[in-house]
């Protein structure tokens, strides 16, 4: 370009300035310059231009020759030794720190002679080199044979393995793969540089891929393995069979949609039949949370699965560790008779409940004090729970609470015989305090019987008082000595009642209309009557 743009450039230097046509003259002396000047500029800046490009293709040339001869390595480059030629024919000005061709021309020999004096000593040592590498190519393939033979035998296939002991050791090996995958890369340049046979360049690729594929089953496995991990660390107090089941069954179905490949390794297996039997064992894990388990019964199952923690340290782990399904007859056992202890427990409870509770029925007699009635709900009550209680010791599961099913049988007994004690002195209570309590003249015709019966009313009324200020059955029965004061009570009434019989009956022989009246009409003929309106009370 540079020389078309010269050669069109002198065409205007010797041509004429005017033509003529007939009469008419054009003068193109003006046009002719401007073009001209036209020319020389473009050729000015297109010759600059150019010595750039070649000064810098010559600089990057000779830095390239000189890296070369350094590294013993020439990079491929290319630069045309007639660019500088064409430069000083077209008169361009060099500057003072161009890289001339003699100079590049230089180093090239000089590194052209290195590299055949390198090439010659190469060549001397080639038997060498290519000794060694065989050499260290049969130790590679020793290496490698041994690679194999242990990863054929460590290899973690086994489902028993943990996943991350299982991916320690792939990473052990892959660590070891890795580097003889680096030495075999660098012996197969170094052959195909001595133009020496490669043999197999996919070598270790066989063992790649199954690594690859182990390590993809263990990160999948581990997935699974850390999510049951989560589910094993559940307190046994806060497990929800029905949780835990559907946790289960989602990742049994997650692993039945794994890559086929993936499928067909032991450990893949191994953990799915895991599942299954989690899921198989959720029935009898439902079973065990029922309330009627209690302390008693939990040693029992820990006893025998041979669980060294207590009951608030228990996890849905250790039942899952601890074989239930070998134990699941035994377990049921203790079930059934846990079930059939509950009734038992829930009736001693009713009966705690029922007699810790029970206020006795008291109703106001005169001015006195207070009475109690409602007898026949209170007898009706202990004669059911006596009858319950002693049905109790006949079932199978009594021995459990023997002690406590003892310690209500007699304390209802001993309800039942200081209340029978009580209601009888109550009754002769109210039917004499009607007769000595409504008539002088029966002070007067029994003098000393009325004494003794008012011994027997002050200590009765004190009586009644103190069970009117605490009115439960329990705390009667517990007051001090109260059933050998009964005792007493009823006595002193008998007597009472016998002097009175012995004085009816002198007045029969001293009276014979008394004959065909009764004792209770003779003493009202005698005194006056007695109210009717506690008559219910005796």
């Amino acid at each position: 370009m540079l020389t078309e743009i010269q050669w069109l450039s002198n065409r205007f230097e010797g041509s004429e300035q005017d033509v003529y046509f007939g009469p008419i003259v054009v003068d193109y002396s003006k046009v002719q310059s401007r073009v001209k000047a036209k020319y020389d500029q473009w050729h000015r800046d297109l010759l600059s231009a150019f010595g750039d490009k070649v000064s810098e293709t010559m600089n990057e040339f000779f830095h390239q020759v000189n890296q070369a001869v350094l590294a013993w390595q020439l990079q491929h480059a290319q630069v045309d030794f007639k660019a500088q030629k064409l430069l000083v024919k077209q008169r361009f000005q060099f500057p003072e720190d161009w890289m001339h061709i003699e100079q590049v021309e230089g180093e090239w020999e000089a590194f052209e002679q290195i590299l055949a004096r390198r090439n010659r000593i190469l060549e001397h040592e080639l038997p060498k080199l290519r000794s060694v590498l065989v050499q260290k190519d049969k130790q590679l393939e020793e290496n490698i044979t041994q690679l194999y033979a242990e990863w054929s035998s460590q290899k973690p296939v086994q489902g028993s393995l943990k996943p991350t002991d299982a991916m320690k050791v792939i990473k052990d090996f892959d660590e070891r793969l890795q580097m003889l995958r680096e030495q075999h890369s660098q012996l197969l340049q170094l052959k195909k540089s001595l133009q020496m046979e490669v043999g197999d360049v996919e070598a270790l690729a066989p063992l790649q891929e199954e690594m690859e594929n182990l390590k993809d089953v263990w990160a999948e496995i581990n997935t699974v393995h850390s999510r049951v991990e989560t589910l094993k660390e559940t307190l046994w107090t806060a497990v929800e069979p029905k949780r835990i089941k559907n946790a289960l069954e989602d990742l049994l179905s997650n692993m039945k949609q794994m890559d086929r490949r993936l499928q067909q390794y032991e450990a893949f297996d191994h953990i799915q039949e895991q599942l299954q039997g989690h899921i198989k064992l959720n029935q009898v894990v439902a079973e065990l949370k029922t309330d009627a388990l209690k302390e008693r019964h939990w040693k029992q199952i820990v006893q025998m699965l041979k669980l060294a923690v207590g009951f608030n340290e228990l996890t849905l782990g250790h039942l899952w560790d601890s074989n239930l399904e070998k134990h699941q007859p035994a377990i049921k056992e203790i079930l059934a008779r846990a079930q059939g202890e509950m009734g038992l427990e829930q009736f001693l409870a009713e009966v705690r409940e029922k007699w810790s509770n029970y206020d006795l029925e008291l109703v106001p007699y005169k001015s006195k004090c207070r009475l109690i009635r409602s007898w026949d709900d209170l007898f009706s009550q202990l004669d059911e729970h006596l009858q319950s209680v002693q049905s109790m010791k006949m079932s199978p599961y009594y021995k459990s609470f023997e002690d406590e099913g003892a310690t209500w049988d007699d304390r209802l007994n001993k309800i039942r015989i200081v209340f029978d004690l009580w209601m009888d002195v109550q009754r002769r209570w109210v039917y004499l305090e009607g007769i000595f309590g409504s008539s002088a003249d029966i002070q007067q015709l029994l003098p000393n019987e009325f004494a003794r019966f008012k011994t027997i009313d002050s200590e009765f009324v004190g009586l009644m008082k103190k069970v009117a200020a605490k009115p439960k059955v329990l705390e009667a029965v517990a007051i001090e000595g109260v059933q050998k004061q009964l005792d007493r009570l009823s006595d002193m009434l008998t007597a009472v009642q016998k002097a009175l019989g012995d004085y009816l009956e002198k007045q029969r022989s001293q009276f014979a209309r008394f004959y065909f009246v009764g004792d209770e009409d003779k003493l009202k003929l005698k005194s006056s009557k007695v109210s009717s309106k506690f008559a219910g009370l005796a």
